[in-house]
Parts: structure tokens; sequence; C-alpha cells
């Protein structure tokens, strides 16, 4: 635990100010704003290294939630505790897009805060960090330590921790050697896919040998530059832009248009037909008067959608086909392909009488089934 005196008085000078939120609201924000005038101390907070050691006198006792002013102490603490011959600090925090704002500017300002002038700072974003994992062992003596004085509680917290680092210490190698066995393992099949990789791309490997130099020399003044080795994955398109591709297509093969739009509808039928499944679960079989009515609307207006694409079916599918009239067949209520999903209008009725009967079947009552025929999406330009 950090020095109780210097702390307090750390604690006393630093500029409390009210934390705003500039991205997702994380619940250590929410935390750093919340009041809890009863107890002397809320929770506490640390600095660890990479390895998973708590750092010596770097862990606080938070007043008043996770404020800025506490983990200043602790990282000031951590970077000033056998740093000699570190020229550069890579620092994670879940909130760190919040808290880097205006750190340096925080530890000039207070006098019992510093860091080694000649260090480095560089800033990660990490959800779950490597405390993460320490919490949850130092957790489980929160019930003991609840009710303890101060003096006494620090005393506990200090021998669990210098046990967790002690723990950490004598079993690295072993875990390390571990680890090496399982990756002499499967360093064959690693070997076959950088020879395969390296074969299917001759011209590449030096652009890339060159790229990588680049980035490792380039890192710690411009960390932009290990972007290189992030995956770079082309996004699928849109609905919308899939639906434009298939309108330009269609202008191209003929004067005809409106296909697209109307395979775009049967979609929007689907959706639909998947929306009422969703309120129809939700409801668990209980509806009242206004959920009837809810479904009545949403599933008239689902009937006229599919009326509506039925009745436009003719048009575009017999425009691309020989197939004769009496051929296809004739879809005079698509519900009727989707039975496994109607909902019993019995069961819906008796949750009125029942509340503990739940609908039977979770569906729609009106089933949107799309058929659109192989030779349209494979039809040939004319």
């Amino acid at each position: 635990m950090a020095e109780p005196t210097r702390y307090k008085e750390h604690l006393s000078t630093a500029n409390h100010k009210k934390i705003k939120s500039t991205c997702n609201t994380y619940r250590a924000i929410e935390m750093a704003n919340s009041s809890h005038p009863h107890l002397d101390v809320t929770g506490i907070g640390a600095t660890a290294c990479a390895h998973g050691c708590f750092v010596p006198t770097s862990v606080v006792d938070f007043q008043k939630g996770e404020r800025q002013a506490n983990m200043d102490y602790s990282l000031c603490q951590a970077l000033n505790y056998n740093m000699d011959g570190i020229p550069i600090a890579v620092i994670s925090y879940d909130i760190m897009c919040q808290y880097c704002v205006n750190l340096l500017k925080r530890i000039d300002e207070n006098a019992l805060l510093s860091i080694p002038e000649a260090l480095k700072l560089r800033y990660v974003i990490v959800d779950g960090e490597i405390i993460e994992t320490l919490w949850s062992i130092l957790n489980n003596i929160s019930r003991s330590t609840r009710g303890m004085s101060l003096v006494h509680r620090a005393e506990v917290l200090d021998a669990h921790m210098n046990y967790s680092n002690w723990k950490k210490l004598i079993k690295t190698v072993p875990f390390m050697l571990k680890r090496w066995k399982r990756v002499q393992e499967g360093l064959p099949l690693s070997e076959v896919a950088f020879v395969g990789l390296s074969q299917r791309f001759p011209t590449m490997i030096g652009i890339w040998a060159l790229q990588e130099a680049d980035a490792q020399s380039h890192r710690w003044e411009n960390p932009e530059a290990m972007d290189i080795y992030e995956t770079k994955t082309k996004k699928a398109p849109t609905r919308s832009e899939v639906q434009t591709e298939l309108s330009k297509q269609e202008k191209a093969w003929d004067s005809s248009n409106g296909e697209a739009q109307w395979i775009s509808s049967g979609l929007t039928i689907q959706e639909t037909q998947l929306g009422i499944r969703r309120f129809i679960r939700a409801k668990k079989g209980r509806f009242n008067t206004a959920d009837k009515k809810t479904l009545d609307d949403r599933r008239s207006n689902l009937q006229s959608l599919i009326n509506k694409f039925q009745h436009e079916a003719d048009s575009y599918l017999l425009r691309h086909t020989s197939v004769a009239i009496s051929s296809i067949q004739k879809i005079k209520s698509y519900h009727e392909f989707d039975r496994a999903d109607q909902v019993d209008e019995d069961q819906i009725n008796e949750s009125d009488r029942s509340d503990d009967e739940d609908v039977e079947n979770e569906g729609d009552g009106l089933g949107a089934s799309i058929m659109v025929p192989s030779h349209l999406l494979s039809k040939k330009q004319s």
C-alpha cells in the first residue's frame, strides 16, 4: 500500500475536477462521480507490471470512486520504482482515452507527483488488462477486510499482494516451460504455413521486409507505423449498395427496371416477419388488449407487403422466362409455407384467462416465405 501520510497530502492538494465522459459511459467514470460519505474507503486502485505483479507503494485507497487524482498517484509511484535504464513505458488502462488527455499537465501542477525526465510514455486502451486478473483473486478477501480498522486492513492487503507477487516469481519458470513445450508442438505446422505463404507471394517478401524494418525503427516516435501488422479486411457491401449495383446491372441488361427493388421488398417482408416473431416471444403468451391490437396491426401490414410482392411477382418473373403461365403455381396465401411458425389464435385469446399459459408456437401467424426462381438471380445479359 502507498504511504498514507504523503498520499493524503496529495489528495488534499489535488484538483478533483468532476470528470465529463467524452466517450462511452465507462463504469470507472461513473464510479468516480459517485459519493459515499459514510465510508472511509470505497475501493482500491493499483498499478501492475506486464508480468502481473503489484508494483510496491502503488496501491491506493479510493474515497469517492476511481478518480483521476487517485490513479495519478498510483501511476507516478510505479513509474518511479526501479525504472533505471528503461526509456519507454507503455501504460494500458481501460479508460485511457479519457485518462491520458491531461495526464502530464496534472503531474506538472502537483508538487507531489513526478515521473523520470527521460522516460517516454505510450498509452494503450485495453479492455480486461492484467490488473483485472489480480482483482479476481484479491476480491475474495473483501468480506474479511470490510470491517477491519484501516491499519489492520492495510496489513492484510499487503500480505496477500506480497504473496501474489511471490507466486508469480516462483511459478514463472514452470509456466514458461509449459508454454515452450506447446510452442514446440505447434512449430512444424506454423513452419509449413510460413513456407507456403512465402512460396505463394515471392515478390512480396522484399517489400514486407522493408515495411517491417521501417515500422520497427519508427515505432517509438510514431506508433501508427505498427499498423502494418493489423489485418486489413474489406467490409461487405451494405444492402443499399447491393441494391444500387443490381439496379445498374438491370439497366445495362435491358430497358426494364424495378427487379432489384422487388427483391429488396422480399427481404423487407422477412425482416418484418422476424420482428413480429420477436414481439410474440417477448410477451411469453401474456397478451393484453393493447398487445393484441399491436399484433393485429403488424400482421395486417405484413399481409399488405406480401400481397404487393405477390402481385408484382408475375411481371418480373415471366419477363425473363419462356415458362408458360399455367406452369407457375399461384400462391394464394403465403402463410401456408410457414405453418411451423404460425401462432395459435386460441392460445393468445386464452392468455386473458390464464397469465401462466404461454404461446406454444412462437411465430407471427403470417409467414413470408419468399421463393425467387434461380433463373432470375442468374439472368444473363441480353
